[in-house]
């Protein structure tokens, strides 16, 4: 995977939710045992650092930007109701060759000179970075997936009750 991250290129497209297996429920399965599902198609893209060189260290270093545009169903945690979200998600990836490198880099981070590394300022200005080993990738379509799944809400809630300032409590047993 390190050689697929040091080369130029750009794969992207429209994917259906029936492509994404941690998505997809099962015939008999609740839906709300997910906690998410994909509601429609979705479009991604997967390009490498390669393609965006800037300057310095970081254009050195192997790597790629994944991107996911889709709407999640979710169930809203203070009214149980379902409701559709779009998301938008995006993340850059380091691609090192062994545990070494990784570490290196990791170190380099957080040493650099007034809190910003090359890592975090290089090629997108992304805050704080994610290196990965070049033996652990497996697929861009499982890249997107994981984009996804990051997307989802710890909590989510609709926007009735996000509009709210305090999530509704719920009191179980006698009062």
């Amino acid at each position: 995977m390190s050689g697929f991250a040091q080369a130029t290129f750009s794969l992207e497209g429209v994917l259906a939710a029936d492509d994404f297996p941690r998505f997809v429920v099962e015939d008999g399965e609740d839906a709300d045992s997910l906690g998410a599902s994909l509601a429609g198609p979705v479009t991604a893209r997967v390009r490498s650092i390669a393609a965006d060189r800037g300057s310095g260290a970081a254009a050195e270093r192997p790597g790629f930007t994944v991107e996911a545009r889709a709407t999640l169903r979710l169930t809203c945690q203070s009214c149980a109701v379902r409701f559709e979200r779009a998301v938008d998600a995006s993340s850059t990836l380091w691609v090192a060759r062994d545990e070494r490198q990784m570490l290196d880099w990791e170190h380099a981070a957080t040493r650099s000179a007034g809190g910003e590394s090359d890592l975090d300022s290089g090629v997108h200005g992304a805050a704080g970075f994610e290196v990965v080993l070049a033996g652990e990738l497996s697929s861009a379509l499982e890249l997107v997936e994981d984009e996804l799944l990051l997307a989802v809400p710890v909590a989510p809630r609709c926007d009735a009750c996000r509009d709210e300032p305090q999530p509704r409590v719920f009191s179980f047993g006698p009062t």
